[in-house]
């Protein structure tokens, strides 16, 4: 008989349901740890780095807005990263992009924060409520 026959034995020990059964709760139990192990990364990363929060928190010392800007960028992107990978799943979960995330350079944060301003203030009649009043026809 061919030494490769012998493989044919090895589906034998496959249907056994006990071993069927470790190696099914073998892979929910990995499963969990790694779900476990995500929630754990993720709770530790905290909320995403914002700019306006304590700008001098990103400022080394004798360092300019440029280079602070640069640092507060490299957190940023940790975290966006950390998210991605550990974060809760969902588009109703999702962290939405933000100016941070889009400008590379303070400057350009400035520019589109400041933009983005200027809409929500004249936009803000928009979520007023809307009074509607009969007028009396001429009879």
């Amino acid at each position: 008989m061919a030494g490769w026959t012998r493989l044919f034995g090895a589906f034998k020990v496959a249907l056994d349901y006990k071993k069927l059964l470790l190696a099914a709760a073998g892979i929910l139990v990995m499963a969990f740890g790694w779900w476990l192990l995500s929630v754990l990364a993720f709770s530790l990363a905290g909320r995403p780095p914002r700019v306006g929060a304590d700008p001098e928190r990103y400022r080394g010392a004798n360092q300019s807005d440029k280079e602070a800007y640069a640092n507060f960028k490299d957190q940023r992107r940790h975290w966006n990263f950390t998210y991605r990978m550990a974060g809760p799943p969902g588009v109703e979960h999702g962290q939405r992009p933000d100016v941070a995330d889009v400008a590379d350079t303070l400057e350009e944060y400035k520019s589109i924060d400041g933009y983005l301003n200027d809409i929500r203030e004249k936009n803000k009649r928009l979520a007023e409520k809307l009074q509607i009043q009969a007028r009396d026809r001429g009879q």
